[in-house]
């Protein structure tokens, strides 16, 4: 086994060879040991083959979730919180790749306000439908809140919820046996007039 490092063109790299075989190898009687050939080779192929690549641009739209009590907006769209860069096989460029949105992370509506740059989810970086990287989504424009929206959209939750419900069923009951009270001092009232 082996485990080394190596720097070339300004890039860095790591490899692990492991379980390769000593023998042979050029018929001179004396066993080499595989995993340094092996890490050559694996050297090599990296060096012919592989390329720093920008995989992420802060500046690309990748997708958009739906903002409630939005002033201007009621989505806000999505892009990388910054740019990434990832060695890729030689010929790859961004175009090559596609930034999808983790449907796992995403919420299904977010309220304003946002800010640019607020984080909203996770994207995965894809190449030849494998997942390269994930990185972060942000807002990628300010969202300001309308007030308005916001104060209808808040008193339809109370007024929908089950305590709000039950607080009307109650002050309901109440004011009947008010009014059913109010009515019966009323009749005693009337009653006793008359006898006198």
């Amino acid at each position: 086994n082996l485990v080394s490092a190596a720097t070339k063109n300004g890039y860095n790299y790591v490899c692990v060879a492991m379980g390769a075989p000593k023998e042979d190898f050029d018929n001179d009687y004396v066993d080499e040991n595989g995993a340094f050939l092996d890490t050559k080779a694996m050297y090599d192929w990296a060096y012919d083959n592989l390329r720093l690549v920008s995989i992420a641009s802060a500046s690309k739209i990748v997708g958009e979730v739906k903002v409630k009590y939005g002033k201007s907006a009621d989505h806000v769209t999505l892009c990388p919180s910054e740019n990434s860069l990832g060695l890729m096989p030689k010929g790859v460029t961004a175009d090559s790749l596609l930034i999808i949105v983790d449907e796992k992370t995403v919420p299904e509506v977010i309220s304003a306000p946002l800010k640019k740059g607020d984080y909203i989810c996770k994207g995965e970086v894809m190449y030849a439908d494998n997942s390269v990287a994930e990185i972060d989504l942000v807002a990628s424009q300010d969202v300001k809140r309308s007030y308005f929206a916001y104060f209808i959209g808040e008193f339809s939750t109370w007024v929908s919820s089950k305590a709000f419900k039950q607080g009307a069923v109650i002050v309901l009951v109440v004011l009947i046996a008010i009014a059913f009270l109010g009515y019966m001092v009323s009749a005693k009232n009337k009653k006793s007039k008359k006898k006198s």
